[in-house]
């Protein structure tokens, strides 16, 4: 039953746009690592068609284009889209110690050129500190005044920027 609705699905699905695909053969793109979903190749004539479906989502997943359109389904998206960050802009740090009391202290690896500017925010997004340093080698951050817990660290100089999950014990 399961494969035959994602078969059904898959076809509805891929014919949406038509001649959206090309007669090669399926490439892989992206896995899940779950107990639950399901994945399944679906051959139409010359094409074949590949459709996944994760967990809490009752419709097929996957990536269509034609020409310079693309249509994204799904909770699953393409790779692609999840990895565009690159390390040319991801400031090269140490942090320690972690978990802290009151002094936590990052030292940079890089020639740090422009301003700092530090953002500690606890795991709902709320802003818990915030500074500015100028451009200097390490900054040491008094954070004594936080509540015990977990929090992210975002630093940010010009286009690069640190992040780190710390905790306050």
């Amino acid at each position: 039953m399961k494969a035959t609705l994602c078969i059904a699905l898959c076809g509805i699905f891929m014919f949406w746009l038509p001649n959206a695909s090309s007669a090669q053969s399926p490439r892989f793109k992206r896995s899940t690592v779950g107990a639950a979903g399901s994945t399944c190749t679906v051959n139409a004539g010359s094409h074949s068609y590949f459709a996944q479906q994760s967990v809490g989502q009752r419709s097929v997943t996957g990536l269509r284009s034609a020409g310079h359109l693309a249509l994204s389904q799904g909770f699953l998206q393409p790779l692609g889209r999840n990895t565009n960050a690159s390390n040319s802009s991801t400031l090269d740090a140490v942090l320690f110690p972690n978990p802290f009391s009151a002094l936590v202290s990052v030292a940079f690896r890089e020639p740090i050129e422009e301003d700092l500017v530090v953002v500690v925010s606890d795991m709902l997004g709320h802003e818990a500190y915030r500074a500015r340093f100028g451009p200097v080698q390490r900054v040491d951050l008094e954070l004594s005044k936080l509540a015990t817990g977990p929090y992210i660290l975002r630093i940010t100089s010009g286009e690069k920027h640190f992040i780190a999950h710390i905790q306050k014990s």
